[in-house]
C-alpha cells in the first residue's frame, strides 16, 4: 500500500509547495542630496482655466492617493528585525546607472547581457556607496537565475548579503531567496542555515516563510520535525492554505499515521470535492490504516459519479474488494464493468483475480475461460496450471494432462508442481508408468523433490 500512496502524493507535487519568491520588487533609495537635482515639473498654462472646485477635487484625489501609497510603502515586511536599517547612500550618478541596469535586467537577453556588463562595471568600481554594491549584486543574481547559472546566482546573492547595505526589506528578502534557491538545489542544508538566520535576524513569524522550512525539512526526510512545523502554521491558520495542508497530509503519512491524513484530506476535499486526486488518496489513507470497507466506500462514492476513469482506478477498487472477505461478487462485477468501458487493461493480473473470483463463488465454467484469457497474456505457463488444477478438480483428466504439459512448455517458475500435478493425472487415468515418470521428475526440483521421493519410496519406484 506504501506503493500505491506514494504514487499517489507524487501526482500533487503542490503537496510540496514551494513559494515562488525569486522576482522581487526592487525599491531605489534615493538620497535627498540626489532628488534635489531634478527639475521641477512643467504646468500647462490651461489649467489656470479649470474651476476651483476641479482644482479642489484633483488635489483631495491626489493627496488621498499619495497618503495610501506612502502607508502601503511604510508598511515593512520585516516589522519586527532587530537589524538596524542601514543609512542609504546614492549618488545620482549612481542612481541613473543601477536604474538602467535594473530597467535592462528585466528586458530580453541581449539586454540582459548590457545590464551584467553594467552591473561587472560597477562592482569593479572601489568608488561606489555599499549600498549601490550590494544592490547590483542583487540584480546580477536575478540575471544568473534566468541564465540558468544557479551557482552564479547564489554566489552573487551571498555577495548582497554580506555587504550589509539594503534596506531591512531588500536584505532579508534576499536572504529568503537565498534559502529557497539552495533548497531547489537539493542543498536543503545549506538552505536551512539561511533560512534560520534569516528568522534569527528579523523575528518574522510569516506562515508563507516558514513553510519554506518545513519543505526543505521534508526534503530531507527530518519528518517529525517538518510535521511540528506544519502542524504549528495549519493550527495558527484561520483559513490554512491547501499547500501547508497536502504537506501535512503527506508528512503524516510519512510518519504513518494515516488516519490523521485522512482528516485532513476530508478537510482538502470539503473544500475542492472536484479533486480527484485527494478522494484517491483518501481511500489510499484508509487502506493503510486497514480500514477497508472505508477506503471502498470512497471509491465507490467515485465510482457512482463517473470518476474512475484510468486503470489505475478500477485497479485499486477491485483489490480492495479482493481483499475483503465475502466481495468476489464485487470483484467481477468492478472487472467487467472496466473491461466493457475499455478502461481496465486487458492483461494476465486482471484475468487472474477475475478467474480467482469465479472460482471461489463456485461460477467453474466462467472460471476456465477467465484462466484461459490469462493465458493468452501470460508469458509463463503460471495461470495454465491453475487452468490444469481446474480441470483435474473437475475430474477432466484428458484435459488436464493436456494443458499442465502445455504450462510445462511455456516455462514455470516451480516446474515441480506442474510433474506432481501430471502425476496425479496419470494415476486417475491408470498410467501407473506415467505416473511414476512424472515423479520422478517432480523429484528434480527442490519445491517437490521430499514428497516426490517419499512417493517413489512407499510405491517401491526406483
Amino acid at each position: 500500500m506504501k506503493t500505491f500512496r506514494a504514487l499517489e502524493l507524487m501526482q500533487h507535487t503542490t503537496i510540496i509547495a514551494l513559494m515562488a519568491v525569486c522576482s522581487i520588487a526592487y525599491p531605489l533609495h534615493v538620497s535627498a542630496q540626489a532628488q534635489q537635482g531634478e527639475e521641477a515639473p512643467v504646468t500647462d498654462a490651461r489649467d489656470d482655466k479649470r474651476s476651483r472646485v476641479e482644482k479642489f477635487r484633483d488635489h483631495r484625489a491626489g493627496k488621498k492617493a499619495a497618503e495610501e501609497a506612502k502607508a502601503q510603502t511604510a508598511e515593512a515586511l520585516f516589522p519586527l528585525a532587530t537589524r538596524v536599517e542601514p543609512t542609504v547612500r546614492l549618488s545620482s550618478r549612481d542612481q541613473r546607472n543601477v536604474q538602467k541596469m535594473l530597467d535592462l535586467s528585466r528586458g530580453e537577453a541581449e539586454d540582459q547581457a548590457k545590464a551584467q556588463a553594467m552591473g561587472e562595471e560597477l562592482l569593479a568600481n572601489p568608488k561606489v556607496t555599499g549600498y549601490t554594491r550590494a544592490f547590483t549584486n542583487r540584480v546580477l543574481a536575478d540575471i544568473r537565475l534566468e541564465q540558468d547559472d544557479i551557482q552564479g546566482s547564489i554566489d552573487f546573492l551571498k555577495a548582497a548579503i554580506d555587504a550589509d547595505a539594503l534596506s531591512n526589506d531588500q536584505h532579508f528578502q534576499t536572504m529568503l531567496v537565498l534559502a529557497q534557491t539552495l533548497i531547489n538545489e537539493d542543498r536543503a542544508e545549506e538552505g536551512i542555515v539561511v533560512f534560520d538566520r534569516l528568522v534569527a535576524e528579523s523575528k518574522t513569524d510569516n506562515p508563507d516563510y516558514l513553510i519554506i522550512k518545513a519543505n526543505a525539512l521534508y526534503q530531507l526526510e527530518r519528518y517529525p520535525e517538518a510535521l511540528a512545523l506544519a502542524k504549528q502554521l495549519v493550527a495558527a491558520s484561520a483559513e490554512p492554505k491547501p499547500g501547508w495542508q497536502r504537506l501535512l497530509v503527506a508528512l503524516y503519512a510519512q510518519t504513518e499515521q494515516p488516519l490523521e491524513a485522512a482528516e485532513v484530506l476530508k478537510k482538502l476535499i470539503a473544500a475542492d470535492p472536484t479533486d480527484k486526486g485527494l478522494r484517491t488518496n483518501l481511500a489510499g489513507m484508509y487502506q493503510e490504516a486497514g480500514d477497508n470497507d472505508a477506503a471502498v466506500a470512497v471509491l465507490n462514492e467515485m465510482r457512482a459519479q463517473g470518476l474512475l476513469t484510468t486503470d489505475r482506478d478500477y485497479r485499486a477498487l477491485y483489490s480492495l474488494y479482493a481483499n475483503i472477505e465475502g466481495h468476489d461478487a464485487d470483484v467481477i462485477a468492478v472487472i467487467n464493468e472496466g473491461l466493457e468501458k475499455g478502461i481496465l487493461e486487458e492483461n494476465v493480473q486482471v484475468y487472474t483475480v477475475l478467474a480467482q473470483s469465479h472460482y471461489f463463488s463456485d461460477q467453474i465454467p466462467q472460471a476456465i475461460e477467465a484462466y484461459k484469457k490469462a493465458s493468452e497474456f501470460a508469458t509463463d505457463g503460471a495461470p495454465t496450471l491453475n487452468l490444469a488444477r481446474i480441470f483435474a478438480t473437475e475430474g477432466r483428466m484428458a484435459e488436464a494432462k493436456t494443458t499442465a504439459n502445455e504450462a510445462l512448455a511455456k516455462g514455470l517458475p516451480a516446474p515441480g508442481h506442474a510433474w506432481v500435478l501430471l502425476g496425479q493425472v496419470e494415476h486417475n487415468l491408470g498410467n501407473r508408468a506415467a505416473t511414476a515418470a512424472a515423479m520422478k521428475e517432480a523429484a528434480k526440483y527442490p519445491e517437490t523433490k521430499a514428497n516426490a521421493e517419499e512417493w517413489l519410496r512407499k510405491n517401491k519406484v526406483r
